[in-house]
């Protein structure tokens, strides 16, 4: 009777119940079919797993948990019936089948060329990511009657000798009604008063560029300053720069801008002319006061004393 049953035993196939978790990409699940078989032990050859070496040598628990793939799959067979022989797989579940509250994977992993998913892809460049629209930007308001009031404190810090609140005035200006020229206009007279003909020539070109014509709207220069001798000083200073400095063209170009907005529209002219070339790059403020002095009386004034 006790061998009967023991061979009814050995022959029956059991279902074993695999419980896999996997968090990796590329892991499995896996469930496995033990068949009876005359050995002890035996087991699939995936390696030990956790319940390894179980009852009856490898007996009740087979070959426990294993790991499958690349991701780390943990298997747990438990074999039932007989003296356990190898084990078959019989179905496999994808990755992240079941959730692991209790931590990593466990086991070893089980290398079968089956399951092996590669590694794993790199992640896409990141021009290929849409860029995020940029914001928009608002316009900037133009206001001239502030630029007017700003000019108009300039003056009178210009006046008073405070050259450097009135440059920063000026600025204010040009920053409230960037197409206005009279704020360059002043910044120009700051940059004569300084002696920096340069930065005086830069301002009368950005002043044609931010209000082309304006030349021949411009008041006489000469009212910016308190007394008439101030400007008469300016001037004189520029002049004897020229003698020493006479290719400072420049220089040349600032001096026959005083003279044009003072009204000495021939001696003007006559400096235009000459500082007209050709063959150099053209300048804007220049091209300007050339095309102003063919249209401005030509009426010599009296020079400026020196």
């Amino acid at each position: 009777m006790s061998s009967r049953v023991n061979g009814r035993c050995r022959a029956v196939v059991c279902m074993i119940l695999v419980i896999v978790v996997t968090t990796g990409a590329g892991s499995s699940v896996f469930a496995w079919q033990g068949h009876g078989g005359g050995h002890p032990g035996g087991g699939h050859p995936g390696g030990p797993g956790m319940m390894g070496g179980g009852m009856m040598g490898r007996g009740m628990m087979g070959r426990g948990m294993g790991r499958g793939g690349n991701g780390g799959v943990v298997v747990l067979n438990a074999g039932m019936g007989g003296f356990y022989g190898s084990f078959t797989p019989i179905f496999a579940v994808g990755p992240g089948f079941f959730p692991m509250p209790w931590g990593p994977p466990m086991g070893f992993p089980m290398g079968g060329p089956g399951f092996d998913r590669g590694p794993l892809l790199p992640p896409p460049p990141a021009g290929l990511a849409p860029a995020a629209a940029p914001k928009p930007v608002a316009a900037r308001r133009n206001d001239p009657t502030r630029s007017a009031q700003l000019t108009t404190v300039g003056d009178r810090m210009f006046r008073a000798g405070n050259l450097k609140k009135a440059e920063e005035r000026y600025q204010q200006a040009i920053h409230a009604a960037p197409d206005l020229a009279t704020p360059h206009l002043r910044l120009a007279q700051v940059a004569l008063a300084r002696g920096r003909y340069s930065v005086a020539a830069e301002h009368l070109r950005q002043a044609e560029t931010a209000q082309p014509g304006w030349i021949l709207k411009s008041p006489d220069v000469q009212g910016l300053y308190g007394e008439p001798g101030d400007y008469a000083r300016d001037l004189a200073k520029l002049e004897s720069h020229l003698q020493i400095e006479p290719e400072d063209r420049d220089g040349w170009l600032v001096l026959g801008s005083q003279w044009f907005l003072s009204g000495r529209t021939a001696k003007a002219a006559d400096v235009f002319r000459r500082l007209d070339d050709p063959n150099r790059r053209a300048d804007v403020a220049l091209e300007a006061f050339l095309g102003a002095s063919n249209q401005a009386p030509a009426v010599a004034l009296p020079r400026a004393p020196r």
